[in-house]
Protein backbone atom coordinates (compact mmCIF):
# COMPACT_ATOMS: atom_id res chain seq x y z
CA UNK A 1 0.00 0.00 0.00
CA UNK A 2 2.88 2.10 0.67
CA UNK A 3 4.07 1.92 -2.47
CA UNK A 4 0.88 2.80 -4.20
CA UNK A 5 0.33 5.97 -2.12
CA UNK A 6 3.44 7.54 -1.26
CA UNK A 7 4.66 10.05 -3.97
CA UNK A 8 6.70 13.23 -4.43
CA UNK A 9 5.76 17.18 -4.16
CA UNK A 10 5.52 18.35 -7.43
CA UNK A 11 7.95 22.03 -6.96
CA UNK A 12 6.00 24.99 -8.80
CA UNK A 13 7.55 25.18 -12.37
CA UNK A 14 7.57 27.71 -15.45
CA UNK A 15 5.42 26.18 -18.39
CA UNK A 16 6.94 27.78 -21.41
CA UNK A 17 4.02 26.56 -23.82
CA UNK A 18 1.57 28.93 -22.21
CA UNK A 19 3.84 31.59 -20.50
CA UNK A 20 2.20 30.16 -16.98
CA UNK A 21 3.60 29.22 -13.74
CA UNK A 22 2.14 25.61 -12.65
CA UNK A 23 1.45 25.49 -9.07
CA UNK A 24 3.08 23.19 -6.72
CA UNK A 25 1.50 20.16 -5.13
CA UNK A 26 1.95 18.74 -1.64
CA UNK A 27 3.09 15.04 -1.80
CA UNK A 28 2.42 12.36 0.79
CA UNK A 29 4.29 9.12 2.65
CA UNK A 30 2.82 6.70 4.83
CA UNK A 31 4.00 6.04 8.37
CA UNK A 32 4.76 2.13 8.49
CA UNK A 33 5.18 1.71 11.91
CA UNK A 34 2.22 3.85 13.32
CA UNK A 35 -0.25 2.67 10.95
CA UNK A 36 1.25 -0.70 12.15
CA UNK A 37 0.89 0.49 15.72
CA UNK A 38 -2.62 1.12 14.98
CA UNK A 39 -3.17 -2.32 13.27
CA UNK A 40 -2.19 -3.80 16.26
CA UNK A 41 -4.68 -1.86 18.38
CA UNK A 42 -7.44 -2.93 16.07
CA UNK A 43 -6.63 -6.15 15.98
CA UNK A 44 -6.94 -6.15 19.93
CA UNK A 45 -9.97 -3.93 19.98
CA UNK A 46 -11.94 -6.59 17.69
CA UNK A 47 -11.58 -3.22 14.62
CA UNK A 48 -12.66 -4.30 11.75
CA UNK A 49 -10.84 -1.19 9.59
CA UNK A 50 -8.05 1.38 10.65
CA UNK A 51 -7.21 4.27 8.51
CA UNK A 52 -3.49 4.79 7.90
CA UNK A 53 -1.25 7.48 8.92
CA UNK A 54 -0.53 9.61 6.42
CA UNK A 55 2.10 11.96 6.75
CA UNK A 56 1.90 15.13 4.15
CA UNK A 57 5.04 16.48 2.60
CA UNK A 58 4.93 20.29 1.23
CA UNK A 59 6.87 21.32 -1.66
CA UNK A 60 9.96 23.37 -1.60
CA UNK A 61 9.20 25.88 -4.63
CA UNK A 62 5.44 27.55 -4.29
CA UNK A 63 4.53 29.35 -7.12
CA UNK A 64 4.67 32.84 -5.18
CA UNK A 65 8.16 32.29 -5.07
CA UNK A 66 8.88 32.02 -8.51
CA UNK A 67 6.25 34.81 -9.78
CA UNK A 68 8.87 37.29 -10.55
CA UNK A 69 11.59 35.29 -11.92
CA UNK A 70 13.26 36.85 -14.85
CA UNK A 71 14.22 34.14 -17.76
CA UNK A 72 14.20 37.09 -20.16
CA UNK A 73 17.70 35.77 -21.96
CA UNK A 74 20.04 32.59 -22.50
CA UNK A 75 22.79 32.35 -20.05
CA UNK A 76 23.87 29.48 -21.91
CA UNK A 77 22.51 26.25 -24.29
CA UNK A 78 23.90 23.39 -25.60
CA UNK A 79 22.45 20.69 -28.21
CA UNK A 80 22.67 17.22 -29.33
CA UNK A 81 20.83 15.13 -32.04
CA UNK A 82 19.31 12.19 -31.90
CA UNK A 83 17.89 9.66 -34.75
CA UNK A 84 14.43 9.55 -35.89
CA UNK A 85 14.43 6.19 -37.45
CA UNK A 86 11.62 3.64 -36.16
CA UNK A 87 14.64 1.53 -34.55
CA UNK A 88 15.13 4.62 -32.28
CA UNK A 89 11.47 5.27 -31.25
CA UNK A 90 11.29 4.05 -27.63
CA UNK A 91 14.80 6.05 -27.06
CA UNK A 92 13.37 8.93 -28.41
CA UNK A 93 9.86 8.90 -26.06
CA UNK A 94 12.50 8.36 -23.32
CA UNK A 95 14.13 11.61 -23.91
CA UNK A 96 11.01 13.10 -24.29
CA UNK A 97 9.61 12.11 -20.94
CA UNK A 98 12.96 13.20 -19.22
CA UNK A 99 13.20 16.38 -20.87
CA UNK A 100 9.59 16.92 -19.92
CA UNK A 101 10.15 16.35 -16.05
CA UNK A 102 13.02 18.79 -16.05
CA UNK A 103 11.42 21.38 -18.20
CA UNK A 104 10.97 24.43 -16.74
CA UNK A 105 12.64 23.84 -13.30
CA UNK A 106 13.57 26.96 -11.09
CA UNK A 107 16.94 26.98 -9.25
CA UNK A 108 16.82 29.82 -7.15
CA UNK A 109 20.30 31.39 -5.78
CA UNK A 110 22.63 28.75 -3.55
CA UNK A 111 20.20 26.37 -4.91
CA UNK A 112 21.57 22.86 -5.90
CA UNK A 113 19.86 20.64 -8.76
CA UNK A 114 19.58 16.77 -8.28
CA UNK A 115 18.98 15.30 -11.72
CA UNK A 116 17.74 11.89 -9.93
CA UNK A 117 16.04 13.76 -7.51
CA UNK A 118 14.34 16.04 -10.10
CA UNK A 119 13.47 13.51 -12.93
CA UNK A 120 12.97 10.89 -10.67
CA UNK A 121 12.86 6.82 -11.48
CA UNK A 122 13.69 5.65 -14.93
CA UNK A 123 11.24 2.79 -14.82
CA UNK A 124 8.06 1.23 -16.80
CA UNK A 125 5.98 2.65 -13.86
CA UNK A 126 7.30 6.25 -15.13
CA UNK A 127 6.25 5.28 -18.59
CA UNK A 128 9.69 4.57 -19.60
CA UNK A 129 10.81 1.96 -22.43
CA UNK A 130 13.41 -0.28 -23.12
CA UNK A 131 15.96 1.59 -25.28
CA UNK A 132 19.71 0.79 -25.27
CA UNK A 133 21.78 1.82 -22.74
CA UNK A 134 25.46 1.87 -22.16
CA UNK A 135 26.50 -0.73 -18.77
CA UNK A 136 29.76 -1.42 -18.16
CA UNK A 137 31.74 -0.32 -21.36
CA UNK A 138 28.99 -2.44 -23.55
CA UNK A 139 25.90 -1.14 -25.57
CA UNK A 140 23.04 -3.43 -24.29
CA UNK A 141 19.38 -2.93 -23.95
CA UNK A 142 17.91 -1.38 -20.62
CA UNK A 143 14.97 0.52 -18.87
CA UNK A 144 15.08 4.48 -19.46
CA UNK A 145 17.62 4.29 -22.28
CA UNK A 146 18.46 7.43 -23.58
CA UNK A 147 18.28 9.88 -20.34
CA UNK A 148 21.80 10.59 -19.90
CA UNK A 149 21.37 12.12 -23.55
CA UNK A 150 19.36 14.43 -21.73
CA UNK A 151 21.56 15.00 -18.82
CA UNK A 152 24.73 15.55 -20.97
CA UNK A 153 23.14 18.07 -22.87
CA UNK A 154 21.72 19.74 -19.85
CA UNK A 155 25.82 19.45 -18.40
CA UNK A 156 26.57 21.62 -21.33
CA UNK A 157 23.99 24.47 -21.05
CA UNK A 158 25.11 24.24 -17.55
CA UNK A 159 28.62 24.67 -18.36
CA UNK A 160 28.52 27.24 -20.54
CA UNK A 161 26.46 29.45 -18.48
CA UNK A 162 28.59 29.62 -15.51
CA UNK A 163 26.71 26.80 -13.18
CA UNK A 164 28.86 25.01 -10.30
CA UNK A 165 29.13 21.89 -12.07
CA UNK A 166 29.23 20.09 -8.20
CA UNK A 167 29.11 16.25 -9.44
CA UNK A 168 29.36 14.38 -13.10
CA UNK A 169 31.02 11.87 -14.28
CA UNK A 170 31.75 10.81 -17.73
CA UNK A 171 30.57 7.40 -19.43
CA UNK A 172 32.34 4.30 -19.49
CA UNK A 173 32.88 4.95 -23.36
CA UNK A 174 32.65 7.78 -25.60
CA UNK A 175 28.90 8.55 -26.94
CA UNK A 176 27.96 9.55 -30.08
CA UNK A 177 25.97 12.50 -29.67
CA UNK A 178 28.28 14.17 -27.53
CA UNK A 179 32.04 15.69 -27.43
CA UNK A 180 34.20 13.93 -24.82
CA UNK A 181 34.59 16.26 -21.77
CA UNK A 182 30.75 17.14 -22.29
CA UNK A 183 28.75 13.98 -21.58
CA UNK A 184 27.24 13.36 -18.06
CA UNK A 185 25.93 9.90 -17.16
CA UNK A 186 23.34 9.34 -14.81
CA UNK A 187 22.12 6.22 -13.35
CA UNK A 188 19.12 5.61 -10.58
CA UNK A 189 19.59 6.19 -7.68
CA UNK A 190 23.30 5.93 -7.54
CA UNK A 191 24.84 8.06 -9.96
CA UNK A 192 23.73 12.06 -10.64
CA UNK A 193 24.36 15.04 -11.97
CA UNK A 194 24.24 17.89 -9.62
CA UNK A 195 24.24 21.85 -10.47
CA UNK A 196 24.47 24.73 -8.38
CA UNK A 197 23.34 28.18 -8.75
CA UNK A 198 25.98 30.69 -7.57
CA UNK A 199 24.83 33.46 -9.14
CA UNK A 200 22.70 36.05 -7.11
CA UNK A 201 19.47 35.64 -9.67
CA UNK A 202 17.57 33.35 -10.01
CA UNK A 203 17.87 30.81 -13.30
CA UNK A 204 15.36 28.53 -15.14
CA UNK A 205 16.30 24.95 -16.67
CA UNK A 206 14.56 24.65 -20.31
CA UNK A 207 14.96 21.21 -22.15
CA UNK A 208 13.03 20.49 -25.76
CA UNK A 209 13.12 17.52 -27.53
CA UNK A 210 12.05 18.36 -31.02
CA UNK A 211 12.80 17.45 -35.35
CA UNK A 212 16.39 15.34 -34.17
CA UNK A 213 17.94 17.55 -31.83
CA UNK A 214 17.93 18.27 -28.07
CA UNK A 215 18.48 21.51 -26.68
CA UNK A 216 19.16 22.47 -23.34
CA UNK A 217 18.98 26.39 -21.84
CA UNK A 218 19.96 28.09 -19.15
CA UNK A 219 17.23 31.09 -18.65
CA UNK A 220 17.72 34.25 -16.93
CA UNK A 221 18.54 38.03 -16.84
CA UNK A 222 20.68 39.36 -19.92
CA UNK A 223 23.83 37.27 -20.62
CA UNK A 224 27.18 39.28 -20.03
CA UNK A 225 29.74 36.01 -19.60
CA UNK A 226 31.87 34.43 -22.29
CA UNK A 227 32.89 31.04 -21.19
CA UNK A 228 35.16 28.42 -23.20
CA UNK A 229 35.58 24.96 -22.86
CA UNK A 230 39.19 23.51 -23.68
CA UNK A 231 39.90 19.79 -24.32
CA UNK A 232 42.91 18.08 -24.90
CA UNK A 233 43.18 14.62 -24.96
CA UNK A 234 46.45 13.06 -23.33
CA UNK A 235 46.62 9.79 -23.74
CA UNK A 236 44.76 6.79 -25.84
CA UNK A 237 45.22 3.45 -24.36
CA UNK A 238 44.38 0.32 -26.35
CA UNK A 239 41.58 -2.05 -26.54
CA UNK A 240 41.84 -5.66 -25.89
CA UNK A 241 40.27 -8.07 -28.93
CA UNK A 242 37.95 -11.15 -27.61
CA UNK A 243 37.32 -14.41 -29.75
CA UNK A 244 34.23 -16.38 -28.66
CA UNK A 245 33.46 -19.73 -30.36
CA UNK A 246 30.28 -19.34 -32.64
CA UNK A 247 28.39 -22.96 -34.15
CA UNK A 248 26.51 -21.53 -35.85
CA UNK A 249 28.78 -19.16 -38.21
CA UNK A 250 31.14 -21.54 -40.43
CA UNK A 251 34.20 -22.31 -39.56
CA UNK A 252 36.84 -19.91 -41.09
CA UNK A 253 34.70 -17.00 -40.76
CA UNK A 254 34.91 -14.28 -38.51
CA UNK A 255 32.32 -11.58 -37.69
CA UNK A 256 33.02 -8.53 -35.70
CA UNK A 257 30.04 -8.12 -32.98
CA UNK A 258 31.30 -4.93 -31.43
CA UNK A 259 34.15 -2.18 -32.66
CA UNK A 260 36.58 -1.82 -29.77
CA UNK A 261 36.94 2.12 -29.10
CA UNK A 262 40.49 2.74 -27.29
CA UNK A 263 40.39 4.11 -23.63
CA UNK A 264 41.16 8.09 -23.38
CA UNK A 265 42.69 10.34 -20.69
CA UNK A 266 41.23 13.75 -21.05
CA UNK A 267 42.12 17.41 -19.45
CA UNK A 268 39.47 19.67 -19.87
CA UNK A 269 39.59 23.55 -19.21
CA UNK A 270 36.53 25.81 -18.07
CA UNK A 271 37.32 29.71 -18.46
CA UNK A 272 34.46 32.07 -17.73
CA UNK A 273 35.00 35.48 -18.53
CA UNK A 274 32.86 38.41 -17.24
CA UNK A 275 34.01 41.96 -18.49
CA UNK A 276 37.62 42.26 -17.33
CA UNK A 277 37.53 39.39 -15.13
CA UNK A 278 38.24 36.06 -15.56
CA UNK A 279 38.10 32.49 -13.29
CA UNK A 280 39.50 28.90 -15.02
CA UNK A 281 39.12 25.59 -13.80
CA UNK A 282 40.84 22.05 -14.80
CA UNK A 283 39.35 18.47 -14.67
CA UNK A 284 40.41 15.09 -15.63
CA UNK A 285 38.34 12.82 -17.37
CA UNK A 286 39.17 9.09 -17.92
CA UNK A 287 37.29 6.88 -20.26
CA UNK A 288 38.58 3.13 -20.04
CA UNK A 289 39.23 1.14 -23.43
CA UNK A 290 35.83 -0.93 -24.81
CA UNK A 291 36.93 -4.31 -26.07
CA UNK A 292 36.68 -5.36 -29.63
CA UNK A 293 34.74 -8.61 -29.45
CA UNK A 294 34.75 -11.26 -32.79
CA UNK A 295 32.48 -14.40 -33.02
CA UNK A 296 34.71 -17.45 -34.89
CA UNK A 297 32.53 -19.87 -36.57
CA UNK A 298 33.04 -23.65 -35.64
CA UNK A 299 30.64 -24.77 -37.49
CA UNK A 300 29.58 -26.49 -40.57
CA UNK A 301 30.92 -24.93 -44.01
CA UNK A 302 28.06 -22.75 -45.97
CA UNK A 303 28.35 -21.52 -49.14
CA UNK A 304 25.19 -18.94 -48.40
CA UNK A 305 26.82 -17.25 -45.11
CA UNK A 306 26.07 -13.59 -45.15
CA UNK A 307 27.90 -11.98 -41.67
CA UNK A 308 27.00 -8.65 -40.77
CA UNK A 309 29.49 -6.87 -39.19
CA UNK A 310 29.36 -3.92 -36.41
CA UNK A 311 28.14 -0.81 -38.26
CA UNK A 312 29.94 1.38 -35.92
CA UNK A 313 32.69 3.75 -37.51
CA UNK A 314 36.18 3.97 -35.72
CA UNK A 315 36.08 6.40 -33.11
CA UNK A 316 38.28 9.70 -33.59
CA UNK A 317 38.41 12.51 -31.36
CA UNK A 318 40.41 15.88 -32.32
CA UNK A 319 43.49 15.85 -29.95
CA UNK A 320 42.58 19.83 -28.85
CA UNK A 321 39.25 21.36 -29.31
CA UNK A 322 38.16 24.87 -28.21
CA UNK A 323 34.54 25.84 -27.80
CA UNK A 324 33.35 29.12 -26.74
CA UNK A 325 30.19 30.61 -26.53
CA UNK A 326 28.72 34.10 -25.56
CA UNK A 327 28.18 37.80 -26.73
CA UNK A 328 31.78 38.47 -27.61
CA UNK A 329 32.47 34.91 -29.35
CA UNK A 330 30.78 36.48 -32.71
CA UNK A 331 29.80 39.80 -32.27
CA UNK A 332 26.35 40.55 -34.13
CA UNK A 333 25.12 37.00 -33.76
CA UNK A 334 21.22 36.25 -33.71
CA UNK A 335 21.36 33.33 -31.80
CA UNK A 336 20.22 33.51 -28.04
CA UNK A 337 22.45 33.38 -25.48
CA UNK A 338 25.59 33.97 -27.91
CA UNK A 339 27.30 32.64 -30.71
CA UNK A 340 29.40 29.40 -30.67
CA UNK A 341 32.52 28.85 -32.08
CA UNK A 342 34.74 25.85 -32.61
CA UNK A 343 38.57 25.61 -33.19
CA UNK A 344 39.68 21.94 -33.93
CA UNK A 345 43.37 20.66 -33.75
CA UNK A 346 42.86 17.12 -35.25
CA UNK A 347 46.27 15.36 -33.88
CA UNK A 348 47.53 12.27 -33.23
CA UNK A 349 43.37 10.77 -32.95
CA UNK A 350 41.21 13.07 -35.25
CA UNK A 351 41.27 11.36 -38.40
CA UNK A 352 40.05 8.06 -39.44
CA UNK A 353 42.58 5.23 -39.75
CA UNK A 354 44.29 6.35 -36.54
CA UNK A 355 43.79 3.37 -34.38
CA UNK A 356 45.57 1.36 -37.37
CA UNK A 357 48.69 3.25 -37.89
CA UNK A 358 48.99 3.44 -33.76
CA UNK A 359 48.85 -0.70 -34.03
CA UNK A 360 46.12 -0.82 -31.64
CA UNK A 361 44.35 -2.84 -34.83
CA UNK A 362 44.50 -4.74 -38.10
CA UNK A 363 42.35 -2.30 -40.62
CA UNK A 364 38.73 -3.72 -40.76
CA UNK A 365 36.72 -3.83 -44.46
CA UNK A 366 33.30 -4.25 -42.72
CA UNK A 367 30.93 -6.32 -45.01
CA UNK A 368 27.72 -5.47 -45.65
CA UNK A 369 25.53 -4.53 -42.58
CA UNK A 370 23.32 -1.74 -41.17
CA UNK A 371 23.36 1.41 -42.39
CA UNK A 372 26.05 3.83 -40.70
CA UNK A 373 23.79 7.12 -39.53
CA UNK A 374 26.32 9.98 -38.21
CA UNK A 375 22.69 10.96 -35.52
CA UNK A 376 22.88 7.51 -33.93
CA UNK A 377 23.65 8.44 -30.85
CA UNK A 378 25.39 4.53 -30.19
CA UNK A 379 27.62 4.90 -33.30
CA UNK A 380 30.72 7.16 -32.48
CA UNK A 381 31.97 9.46 -35.25
CA UNK A 382 34.10 12.46 -35.37
CA UNK A 383 34.37 14.15 -31.45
Amino acid sequence: MKDELDHAPQNARLDFKTRKVLPDEPGQRVDVPATLARLDAAVAKGDSEITAVVETLPATRTAEQIREVRYDDVLGYFTTKYARDNAHEARTFNLRIAASKLDGHVLMPGETFDFNQVVGARDEANGYKVATVISQGELVDGMGGGTCQISGTLHGAAFFSGLEVVDRRPHTRPSGYIKMGMDSTVVYPTITLKLRNPFPFAVVLHETVENGEVRAEVLGPPRTRDVTFFRKVNQATPFKEKETPDPKIPKGERVLVQRGIPGFYVTRYRIVRDGPFAAREKSVDSYPPTAQIWRVGTGEPDKSFEGKDDGHAEYVADELLTVTQGPSARPGSQERGGATVESRVPGKYGSYGWTVREGFTQEIKPREGKKRDPKDPDNPGVD
